[in-house]
């Protein structure tokens, strides 16, 4: 539901961000409306996607297919050399595309050493996403190393779940949209026009003592900074590639705060944004949807289409929804992961202590995302004591430690679909 372009126009770099008009279709307060809103995302579990807007919408009329005409909402984004924005405008629009790219044929493009004209633009285009990340790094942006989990599927059947592989077109894509979310977010601002915003606040002053004090234990330390997301980055880029990336990255994500969709612009603390909404999808999430109702007032000259009251209800939904389908897609992951390791009770895996409890330890596997726990019973050589707050667990008698990071080889020892737990003993 969304293309990009990029020209030359009077000496500047323009890019244009093309999203699908889904609010061409949808009225506000229909039913169609009514039940987006209920839905408030679209699903996507494995291989099936529970859509947010009818399938004659999301894969027919708000899909920008090759050379068909589509209604979009443009973003025309002037940028400087260093890929910031200069200035910005959005406008309604009629376009073609010219051209449909999956991430892997536009990756392979980037890389070769084609010159026709669609190679020529993709790579000026990863050129300057390159620069917007370098330049949004300097700002206290926060860029973890995890990588998502996909699911391999042989016809109907789950064949394997890995890390999905990141490209060098997932990230053209990733910072065009997100300098687009951020013009969009500021337009609003600046008009004063009641809208939704995505919100990542701060980390909590008990987070990062917490945070502090797990660095503290493998031997970094986290400076005081007046820029927190630059202190962390800093920890970040230094553990990269080593023993402990794994582990600091996964901590330093669950330090942060849960991001929220609220009616006043506080920014984006992980992103290191002033700025920041959703506008690029609209299809699949209702918050995109509302604001393209929102630039459209300004557009249009008309008055704006919701009251901040209206839209405080509209917030709170899509902060639920958003959460439940988190939460649903999460527990499949799980549910596939527990099936596929069924089968491979008895086998030794490599893996990583991944957090402590009272009870035992979180490992993840390092072939392939997968998560179990090592309970505290099940580590019979000795009598282990448990310190939560070191992070480690250690043999009274021998003094064995198991301390968070570490990487250890494990026997899988249990995969229960019904619990959803994978459990592992040491090797």
């Amino acid at each position: 539901d969304d293309a990009v372009s990029l020209e030359r126009k009077n000496g500047n770099t323009v890019l244009y961000v093309h999203i699908a008009d889904v609010s061409a279709y949808v009225e506000p307060g229909s039913p169609l409306d009514r039940e987006a809103m209920s839905r408030g995302t679209s699903y996507y579990l494995g291989n099936r996607v529970i859509p947010m807007l009818p399938e004659v919408l999301s894969n027919d009329l708000c899909s920008l297919v090759a050379g068909k005409d589509r209604f979009t909402l443009t973003a025309e984004l002037t940028l400087g050399s260093d890929g910031r924005t200069v200035s910005s405008r959005f406008h309604r629009g009629v376009i073609k595309v010219d051209k449909r790219l999956t991430y892997e044929n536009a990756a392979g493009v980037i890389a070769g050493k084609s010159r026709t004209h669609v190679a020529s633009m993709l790579r000026a285009m990863s050129a300057l996403a390159e620069s917007m990340k370098r330049h949004r790094m300097t700002k206290g942006r926060v860029d973890l190393t995890l990588t998502d989990q996909e699911i391999i599927y042989k016809g109907e059947t789950t064949a394997d779940i890995r890390f999905a592989a990141r490209l060098s077109s997932h990230m053209l894509i990733e910072e065009f949209m997100l300098t687009a979310n951020e013009a969009a977010s500021k337009t609003l601002r600046e008009k004063n026009i009641p809208a939704l915003y995505r919100i990542h606040e701060d980390i909590s002053m008990d987070k990062l003592f917490a945070l502090k004090s797990f660095l503290a234990t493998i031997g970094i330390q986290l400076r005081d900074s007046d820029n927190t997301g630059l202190a962390i980055q800093s920890i970040v880029d230094g553990v990269a590639g080593g023993q402990y990336q794994q582990v600091v990255n996964m901590v330093v994500l669950k330090s942060f705060m849960q991001a929220f969709y609220g009616v006043k612009p506080v920014g984006h603390f992980g992103l290191g944004f002033r700025d920041y909404t959703h506008f690029t999808s609209p299809i699949r999430r209702y918050p995109d949807l509302v604001v393209h109702r929102c630039i459209k007032s300004i557009i249009d000259g008309e008055r704006p289409p919701y009251t901040e009251q209206e839209l405080v209800s509209i917030a709170e939904k899509s902060s639920e929804t958003e959460r439940i389908a988190q939460s649903a897609e999460r527990d499949f992951v799980r549910l596939k992961s527990c099936r596929l390791m069924s089968g491979r009770i008895g086998e030794t895996f490599d893996v990583v202590v991944s957090g402590i409890s009272r009870y035992g330890m979180y490992v993840s596997m390092l072939e392939k995302p997968v998560e179990g726990f090592i309970p505290l019973r099940a580590l019979t050589d000795d009598f282990y004591l448990v310190n939560e707050d070191d992070y480690t667990i250690i043999g009274r008698r021998f003094g064995r430690r198991f301390r968070i990071g570490d990487k250890i080889k494990a026997r899988l020892t249990g995969a229960d679909i019904y619990t959803s737990r994978i459990d592992f003993d040491i090797a």
